[in-house]
């Protein structure tokens, strides 16, 4: 008989359900509402540590990028609900709390500003990888159906890669440049229009535009849009020389493979 039927992460779950309900019990009882703001932001950060070991459990499990995008809506949760608790806490005179919350206001901001950058960072990474993951060798592959599937998986990695970052830090800027001038949130169509600022950066496209000019100039004037810029080019250079170059390689060796499996049926 094994020495311990469980593993780790049952164990730290079964505190979590037994635990969890005593301090929101608790917490209605002496802070009301609030408590279950906390208690939300608690769950769904659970969630999205342990995503891909709950849908795991699933009879058939969703693919694996979808696990990113899951992770992805219970971290943002978890922030939104920690900010509101936290901003509520500080108009509200609750012993220690509103104290704590109005010494650290600025450590909280910021520490919420980074994480919701380094969530969509590690959403970015965990989409390409996942999608990879689903390539196969063409020397496994067995048939035209397979060999169809194998290209089509192949070409929307290859799109993702080149597309998805630039999507991902036009969201990143439009997020950071919203802090400087909230006006950017009354815009239309904000989320496309830094995307396309952030294939500009990517790809040095030419500025015709004197809006972009200005939103690029504004970029390069605060330090946390540096940030992000470095992280920009940082990212999507470490992208398109290692998944973009092993796209091609894949698309070479299926076109070799296609190839060779042409000449001997000819012959």
């Amino acid at each position: 008989m094994d020495k311990f039927q469980y593993s780790l992460r049952d164990y730290i779950f079964a505190i979590i359900v037994l635990v969890l309900p005593c301090c929101f019990i608790f917490g209605v009882a002496i802070f009301s509402y609030l408590s279950f703001i906390l208690f939300l932001a608690v769950i769904f950060l659970y969630l999205g540590i342990n995503i891909n070991y709950l849908l795991s459990k699933i009879k058939t499990p969703p693919p694996s990028p979808l696990y990113a995008f899951y992770r992805l809506v219970s971290f943002l949760m978890t922030i939104y609900c920690f900010i509101f608790f936290m901003s509520e806490v500080y108009t509200s005179e609750i012993i220690f709390l509103s104290d704590f919350a109005k010494k650290f206001s600025n450590v909280i901001s910021y520490f919420a500003i980074f994480c919701t950058i380094g969530i969509f960072i590690w959403f970015l990474f965990e989409v390409v990888f996942g999608l990879y993951k689903y390539i196969k060798e063409p020397v496994k592959i067995n048939n035209k159906r397979e060999r169809f599937e194998a290209v089509f998986i192949l070409i929307m990695s290859l799109l993702t890669t080149l597309v998805l970052p630039d999507v991902i830090f036009g969201i990143l800027y439009s997020f950071s440049l919203s802090l400087i001038d909230t006006k950017i949130l009354e815009m239309k169509n904000s989320i496309l229009e830094f995307t396309y600022i952030s294939f500009v950066i990517h790809y040095g496209l030419p500025l015709n535009s004197e809006t972009i000019q200005a939103y690029i100039k504004l970029i390069n004037e605060h330090t946390l849009n540096r940030l992000i810029q470095l992280l920009h080019v940082s990212i999507c250079k470490f992208l398109d020389l290692t998944f973009v170059a092993m796209s091609i390689n894949y698309f070479l060796s299926f076109l070799n493979s296609f190839n060779n499996s042409k000449n001997k049926n000819a012959s």
